[in-house]
């Protein structure tokens, strides 16, 4: 699976191992920090699961063709460290996880 940032923002986005960061550095409360991944390379599209392990980040996943989608990632709450996960799971055993991080102030 591929997985590039689509977002032309100043949140930086990268591979660390087998997961990704999406670091949004130092943010304000009320700032956008709304994020699209663009993930290809995909077997089944449909059948991939995406879950937010808190309530705090919100995921819109849209199916693009039938090897691609995409996915919209927003933080939304204000905590001095923020370090979140969400988990992509296209039926292997163990997902790709993307780790929201940052400071908010």
């Amino acid at each position: 699976m591929k997985v590039t940032k689509t977002t032309e923002n100043k949140y930086l986005f990268y591979q660390d191992g087998n997961n990704y960061i999406l670091n949004l550095g130092e943010i304000k409360k009320g700032d956008d920090t709304t994020t699209e991944l663009l993930f290809e390379e995909v077997d089944n599209p449909e059948k991939v699961t995406v879950r937010a392990v808190c309530g705090c980040t919100t995921t819109n996943k849209k199916i693009i063709s039938s090897t691609s989608f995409s996915l919209n990632i927003k933080y939304t709450r204000c905590e001095n460290v923020i370090d979140k996960t969400i988990v992509i799971n296209e039926g292997k055993p163990n997902g790709l996880k993307i780790k929201v991080k940052g400071t908010c102030r």
